[in-house]
């Protein structure tokens, strides 16, 4: 067999092999085909939404923190009252809940605002309270003077700047009704005259040449002191002497 005739029966049984090769493989596939994979489905991406503040209802009574303390007007949280409100009676009935700022109060009905409204136009009446009167102080009462034992005597004595004439001295009994009349000299007295001064009786003056006279219930001895009126200066004393 040339050769050339020899190439071509080799050519002529490669492309059979292939044919027959690709045929099965074919066949094959077509008796055992593979599952289809779904693709798996692509999900956007979550969009966050803030959530809104819940606003708080009034009415809300599931979980209502609010307590009615009595006594007509507090109203508060627990633990946390709040003050007291007037007219106590308007609150008895009303209702204390959560209000719209989130804080226990209460809620303002019609009939809570008419009985608010009603008291504030004719509120009621305080009772007047009379005042307690102060006690009027008593005053001490003054010792009476002891009743004089003896007749009452009676003096006259002639004084100037220097001492009483005829003597420094009266003597007289305890409980004697005294009465003394005093002579202002003109010589040896300040121009101003005298001043009588004790304890034991009220002041007398008198200017020179003048009278002045004072009286008194002799119960302990004591002195009588003269004095110049206008600036108080002391000149002499008279000794009255209780026996």
């Amino acid at each position: 067999m040339p050769p050339k005739a020899f190439a071509v029966g080799g050519l002529i049984v490669a492309l059979t092999i292939f044919i027959a090769i690709v045929s099965g493989v074919y066949y094959f596939s077509l008796k055992n085909p593979e599952p289809v994979q779904n693709p798996q489905p692509t999900t956007p991406p979550a969009i966050l939404v803030p959530n809104p503040t819940p606003r708080i209802s009034p009415q809300t009574t599931l979980t209502n923190p609010c307590v009615n303390y009595g006594h007509g007007a507090a109203c508060g949280q627990k633990g946390r009252p709040i003050d007291y409100l007037e007219p106590r009676s308007c609150y008895k009935n009303a209702r204390c809940e959560l209000q719209l700022n989130g804080k226990c109060g209460w809620t303002q009905t019609p009939e809570l605002k008419a009985c608010i409204e009603k008291n504030q136009l004719a509120p009621a009446p305080h009772p007047k309270v009379n005042p307690t009167p102060k006690p009027t102080p008593t005053p001490a009462p003054s010792p009476a003077p002891l009743p004089a034992t003896s007749k009452p005597q009676s003096f006259t004595l002639a004084a100037d700047d220097s001492g009483f004439y005829p003597a420094n001295t009266v003597s007289v009994p305890k409980g004697t009704q005294v009465s003394i009349t005093f002579r202002v000299k003109t010589e040896n007295v300040y121009y101003g005259g005298l001043d009588f001064r004790s304890s034991q009786f009220q002041n007398a003056s008198a200017l020179p040449g003048q009278l002045a006279s004072v009286s008194f219930i002799a119960n302990n001895s004591f002195l009588i002191t003269s004095y110049w009126p206008n600036t108080g200066q002391r000149k002499a004393d008279l000794t009255i002497e209780v026996k």
